[in-house]
Formats: C-alpha cells, structure tokens, sequence
C-alpha cells in the first residue's frame, strides 16, 4: 500500500494533472488547507518539497478529516474535479 504522503508527491510531479505551480498551490490550499506565501516565487520542486514536508506533519486524525486519501484516489482513477 503506498502512503498518502508517496501519493501527493507523484501526483505533483505529474504535469498532466497538474499543469503548473499555480494548481499545485491551489491545490494545497484547497484540500490541504495549507497556508502558503505566494510571493516567495519558489520553484514548482521547492513547493512540492514544502507540501510534501507538511503533509507528513498530519497525524491521522488530520488526514481522516480532510479526506485526503479519498481525494488523492480520486485524482488518480481520473476524476480530477474535488469537493
């Protein structure tokens, strides 16, 4: 089984799912809920190593509540829209 964290980092890396660092930002903010400075202009890899860092701060509890399994499944059977 791969984690959730592997998923995530994949994921971005993939530019058909994510086409540039713009979504990947969007991304974060949205199903992570993480807060990022924008201004910093950091490379696409220098966010990803960021929200990948992050992510692995979540204890379970966290990761239940924001869906993120459910949601990381989703984007990779195709179904790109979240809730």
């Amino acid at each position: 089984m791969v984690d959730s964290t592997t998923q995530c980092n994949c994921l971005f890396l993939d530019e058909e799912l994510f086409k540039s660092r713009e979504e990947i930002l969007d991304f974060a903010e949205t199903v992570l809920r993480l807060s990022i400075s924008r201004a910093s202009k950091r490379s696409r890899m220098e966010y990803i190593g960021w929200i990948v860092c992050e992510v692995t701060k979540l204890n379970d509890n966290q990761i239940t509540e924001l869906e993120l399994v459910r949601k990381l499944q989703s984007i990779v059977a195709g179904q790109t829209h979240l809730k």
